[in-house]
């Protein structure tokens, strides 16, 4: 089995044999943005920040592309609110994230669109629990735009975002990409890249991201490390303490055969 780093260096040069681009694209957990908004009761997943700030560290140095969004985040913590009410990307975290994958796919890449669709982005106001908040949705053609798996776009998106694909509270990151981009956007699914899970990368995946010109592979990090480590008889709790214990982060990771 491979750990984290290797894994993700690994499946870009394997994409790579192919002509295609692998980006990886590390979203940060609400603790490490608003700390100050979280109880010691909420679910937060792991209490990171070295060690994944090492991570894409690791990963730049073995030349695979990262777009880390811990910076930017930062820097708009406190214009827009980027996280649900819970631990999920909001829509103003969905748009801000597609908007930075957007221009950096400007800057380093050329390629023609391949849609004469008219994109639009539209916003609402909605009540959820009593409360007012503001949601965004992608149309085309003025139509709620909802990517596929179509094999019409040069770009494609996986990974373990919960926004990624168009969602009944809001467009999600490919759809604001989609508008970014003025092009249609592939949705490959909810294909995690890590162990112990029922939605592995798997060969059909692989076989649809070789078709692409650009893979973009979204994840939490530090999701990706604790469900893998939370196997057999280790609960997610235990793992939360070897990590807060500095205990290496870099064991059993991913058991994915591209052959």
């Amino acid at each position: 089995m491979r750990c984290a780093v290797e894994h993700i260096a690994y499946l870009s040069k394997a994409l790579w044999q192919h002509k295609t681009r692998l980006i990886y694209v590390a979203l940060p957990c609400k603790k490490t943005i608003y700390p100050e908004l979280i109880s010691s009761s909420f679910r937060q997943g792991a209490t990171t920040a070295p060690q994944w700030r090492k991570m894409v560290l690791e990963l730049l140095q073995k030349d695979v592309e990262v777009i880390d969004m811990f910076p930017h985040f930062i820097q708009n913590k406190n214009t827009n609110h980027l996280f649900d009410f819970e631990h999920f990307i909001s829509y103003e975290g969905a748009k801000l994230t597609a908007k930075v994958i957007a221009d950096y796919l400007k800057e380093t890449s050329f390629f023609e669109t391949k849609t004469n669709s008219q994109f639009e982005l539209v916003e609402k106001l909605k009540n959820r629990s009593n409360r007012l908040y503001r949601v965004n949705f992608v149309f085309k053609d003025e139509k709620p735009y909802i990517p596929y798996n179509e094999n019409l776009s040069n770009i494609c998106i996986f990974g373990n975002c919960n926004l990624q694909a168009f969602h009944k509270e809001g467009a999600g990151i490919v759809a604001n990409l989609a508008y970014q981009m003025n092009q249609e956007i592939d949705y490959i699914g909810r294909k995690l890249i890590f162990a112990a899970t029922t939605e592995k990368f798997d060969k059909q995946a692989y076989e649809q991201c070789c078709k692409r010109d650009i893979a973009i592979c979204i994840s939490f990090p530090s999701g990706s490390f604790v469900r893998t480590s939370a196997k057999g008889n280790v609960s997610i709790v235990s793992v939360l303490k070897e990590l807060l214990k500095n205990k290496s982060i870099y064991g059993k990771w991913s058991d994915i055969n591209l052959s």
